[in-house]
């Protein structure tokens, strides 16, 4: 790390320029990152370092803005991680220039500085400018000798650099001694020597200007500033004032706040006159003013035009918000004194954000706006408990509701606006809901939307029909969760960005799985995954949900390697999506400390967010492959019949780990146990029309057969689920049934290679059996 700390007008900005165009000569791809506040949000100063070096090198962390999105500040080491990663992978030097830094004093921005610091490969280099050396970790980069350390001394100009600068740069007729005066007086201060340097040049009596500069840095700079801006022509001098209301200013912005119609000359005749504007893009679209200079400007501007102020902020927010930038426009309305037309602001655009999964943006820009007059619109607190709820933070989403719903019982709002607003709200308490895994109440909550779609935004519709999908999925009604997504077609493609028609395609394919039309299900799947993707990369958690259902359903067809690539994408969601069938692929790997690993960290997600059919679906998981122990009982578990899907589910993977482990203690009673709990259970997907779950169930009960020495009974009862299997492509899926499984399916092949007919057999292909056998010698399958 290379850090420049000086107060300000030391040339610590100039210094890093000229640092970069050094590095960039030696073939260094050089980053540049002005800091400014938004960066005090950590989510939003890992995007604008994202930015900034994908500016110059595009190829780079190209998902990783999506991901700080859709993930949070639960994104952040996942997110510096992969970007450390990618450029040690690339093994070419990465050099990012952090100017400003001073303006940061946020504990989780700070952290993830350090965390650049002391993760960062040799590729990386860090140059940092500070008016002061808080907030750096210089002290342990010193003691591991990483540090390059200039401070004021170094920057402060001697006698011979003065006159370098004011003599043989500045064409200004100065003789020795007062050269050496002037820099003794201003401390060698380089901002108080460029301001004399004008102030020179419009004066006959150099010496007397140089007597007149007495006391501090900060009174002789403004002396000096006020020497330059008096000698300037008056449109000129307003022009300087008003442009420096933004921290940076472009020619057309420039043009709004003076009134003028040449905004970008006037501006390239300002950097002309060396009145301390500089560029900061390489097309010299943008202009800042040096901090010093700037912070002058607006002193007199206050001082001067104070009734201007508030209506030079106005038109900066206009002219943001009409060019896309929300976060400058909400800025200048609150320093314009318009809190209201900030939540405007934010209202306006939340919906967008929402539907294009920018809730970190979101949050960011509510953060912003004065908390009492946030609380109090329920529209922007309806937006919030959507975000947050997306962001799986369920507390803070439930509790933006309740400001939603308290602003509506004492809001001055109409009747009509506010039934509106009442089933949005609804509408999003059902989502928080179901991403609870609770199912109990939801259709309630969903029905006034549902019922009147048309009187509402398309997002609030499109959103109920996936609710009422979710629903209908887990009370195992497969084909009103399809019908749902077919009525919702118009609504999805009603709404601005991708991801409900996303979550509609996966729910239409989940309902396709269980129902084994495998065919439609993939097609979902893979609609799902393309739409995710194109907005939004492989990196989302919208397409790793959709990449994580694919996964599973491949494993099943035997195409392991997409699978596991899928399924890998799928673990960094943080979710549940995955998890069991990447477990299962990396201990047919033979890796089984990864997939306990994964397994531990599934089972942190299913405690954390409330989860019981996942948490059961681990522990199941667990049991097959030896990872965990079940005492086994002769008591079926769960109970009565769930009227909870979910919670039905959750006892049935107890119930499963439960007949594995009756089948596995060696003893008789417990195979017959076993097989009458198995037959119990097909029985039961039976009636409830689960064609998947009754395949499933048909596999453990042709094992719990073969357990119990039932051999020609399991043969018979194998062979349907084998022909199912075969129709399907299901290899993997056959072969996960497990140990006796396989078996069975050897012997029936060495039946056939001896002559010995199996007509129930019949239809299963002898090369289809091979295959499977093969699958399972090759990849191995779960021991229990």
């Amino acid at each position: 790390m290379i850090v420049i700390h000086a107060p300000t007008g030391f040339g610590k900005s100039t210094l890093a320029v000229q640092w970069r165009d050094g590095l960039v000569a030696e073939g260094v791809t050089v980053a540049w990152l002005t800091v400014d506040h938004d960066d005090n949000n950590v989510v939003w100063f890992l995007g604008h370092v994202i930015e900034a070096i994908r500016v110059v090198q595009p190829s780079l962390a190209a998902e990783l803005g999506q991901v700080l999105e859709e993930h949070g500040d639960e994104a952040e080491q996942y997110v510096l991680v992969s970007l450390i990663d990618e450029i040690h992978e690339r093994g070419e030097r990465v050099a990012l220039v952090i100017d400003d830094w001073d303006r940061v004093d946020d504990a989780g921005t700070i952290a993830a500085l350090e965390f650049l610091l002391d993760h960062g490969c040799h590729h990386l280099q860090l140059v940092v400018t500070s008016r002061n050396q808080s907030n750096l970790a210089l002290s342990r980069m010193r003691v591991r000798d990483e540090l390059v350390e200039i401070d004021p001394s170094a920057l402060r100009f001697t006698p011979a650099e003065a006159q370098s600068l004011l003599i043989e740069l500045g064409g200004i007729e100065l003789g020795t001694d007062d050269v050496v005066r002037l820099t003794t007086t201003t401390d060698g201060w380089a901002a108080a020597l460029q301001l004399a340097a004008l102030s020179l040049r419009g004066t006959t009596d150099s010496s007397a200007l140089i007597g007149q500069l007495t006391g501090r840095h900060h009174a002789i700079g403004e002396y000096l500033a006020e020497n330059v801006l008096d000698r300037l022509e008056p449109q000129m001098l307003d022009f300087l004032l008003v442009t420096s209301v933004p921290e940076r200013i472009c020619g057309g912005l420039a043009s709004a706040l003076a009134q003028v119609a040449h905004g970008q000359a006037m501006l390239e005749e300002v950097e002309r006159l060396d009145l301390f504007l500089h560029g900061v893009d390489e097309g010299k679209r943008w202009f800042q003013y040096q901090t010093m200079f700037a912070d002058y400007l607006r002193r007199r501007l206050e001082r001067e035009h104070p009734d201007r102020i508030a209506q030079l902020h106005r038109t900066a927010s206009e002219w943001f918000a009409d060019h896309r930038l929300l976060s400058q426009a909400v800025d200048h309305a609150l320093a314009a004194g318009d809190g209201n037309r900030a939540v405007v602001l934010v209202e306006e655009a939340g919906t967008n954000l929402l539907e294009h999964s920018q809730m970190s943006t979101l949050l960011g820009l509510v953060a912003k706006l004065p908390p009492q007059v946030a609380a109090s619109r329920p529209l922007l607190q309806i937006l919030v408990a959507s975000a947050n709820n997306l962001l799986r933070r369920s507390g803070a989403a439930a509790g933006a509701l309740q400001l939603a719903e308290s602003a509506l019982d004492g809001g001055s709002a109409s009747d009509s606006d506010t039934a509106e607003l009442r089933v949005m709200a609804s509408v999003i308490r059902g989502v928080v809901e179901v991403f609870a895994d609770r199912i109990d109440g939801v259709d309630d909550l969903i029905a006034a939307s549902l019922a009147q779609p048309e009187s509402l935004p398309p997002w609030v519709v499109s959103t109920a029909a996936d609710v009422a999908s979710w629903v209908a999925l887990y009370r195992f009604d497969f084909d009103g969760a399809r019908r749902w997504q077919d009525w919702a077609i118009e609504y999805h493609l009603r709404t601005t960005g991708p991801f409900s028609a996303m979550y509609g395609y996966c729910f239409a394919g989940i309902a396709a799985h269980e129902q084994l039309d495998i065919d439609r299900a993939e097609e979902s799947f893979r609609q799902a995954l393309h739409g995710a993707r194109d907005p939004a990369g492989t990196q989302s958690p919208a397409s790793r949900l959709a990449g994580g259902l694919l996964g599973d359903l491949l494993y099943e067809r035997g195409d392991i390697d997409e699978a596991e690539h899928l399924l890998d994408e799928c673990y960094m969601l943080g979710a549940e999506g995955g998890v069991v069938d990447i477990t299962r692929i990396k201990a047919l790997r033979g890796d089984l400390g990864l997939a306990s690993r994964r397994l531990d960290e599934g089972e942190r997600i299913s405690e954390a967010h409330s989860l019981p059919r996942l948490r059961a679906a681990i522990t199941a998981e667990r049991v097959r492959w030896g990872l965990a122990t079940l005492s086994h009982t002769n008591q079926p578990r769960g109970g009565a019949v769930q009227t909870n899907g979910i919670l039905q589910i959750a006892a049935e993977y107890e119930e499963t780990s439960r007949l594995r482990a009756l089948m596995a203690s060696g003893s008789g009673s417990d195979s017959t146990l076993a097989s009458a709990g198995a037959r119990a259970m097909v029985t039961k997907f039976t009636e409830q029309g689960r064609p998947r779950s009754q395949l499933q169930a048909n596999l453990l009960l042709s094992a719990a057969l073969s357990a119990e020495g039932r051999i020609e009974e399991a043969k018979q009862v194998l062979a349907d689920a084998a022909v199912k299997c075969s129709e399907l492509g299901l290899i993997r899926f056959l072969v996960d049934g497990g140990p006796r499984v396989v078996s069975i399916l050897t012997a029936v092949r060495a039946d056939r290679a001896q002559g010995v007919g199996n007509s129930e057999w019949s239809n299963v292909s002898t090369a289809f059996l091979t295959d499977a056998i093969t699958a399972a010698e090759s990849n191995g399958v779960p021991p229990l």
